[in-house]
């Protein structure tokens, strides 16, 4: 009987305990950088801190010649302040929001094809 008692109490014990980690857990905030802020919304960021699903591990703007790793080009250019220049560093979260259409021109100027969907912050991420 003891035995029985002792084999419920381990396993109601392994049950209960969370996970110590959840290292497949995807950050909600990441660092970047505004690479190149090309003509038209072809904008070149580099994710900086954090692991983001969906960047593109390495790519060469073939008008520079430049190579850049980690990188994508914002789903909502619009949404990008005219504020961020080439080199600044910024914080976002992604967005889930419906991507909102926006004017701009049709002009060509080489952006990574990944897309992702992101809210710029005011400032560092509460958390970081």
């Amino acid at each position: 009987m003891m035995k029985l008692l002792l084999l419920g109490v381990a396993a109601l014990a392994v049950t209960a305990t969370p996970p110590a980690c959840n290292r497949n857990k995807q950050s909600t905030c990441f660092k970047a950088r505004m690479e190149d802020r090309g003509m038209c919304g072809n904008f070149t960021i580099s994710v900086l801190e954090g692991q983001l699903e969906g960047t593109e591990a390495s790519w060469t703007n073939e008008q520079t010649g430049k190579v850049y790793t980690n990188v994508f080009r914002p789903a909502n250019p619009c949404g990008i302040p005219e504020g961020i220049k080439n080199g600044d560093t910024f914080y976002f979260t992604l967005d889930t929001r419906k991507v909102e259409d926006c004017t701009h021109c049709m002009a060509f100027y080489p952006a990574p094809a990944s897309r992702i969907n992101i809210r710029v912050q005011e400032g560092p991420c509460s958390g970081k």
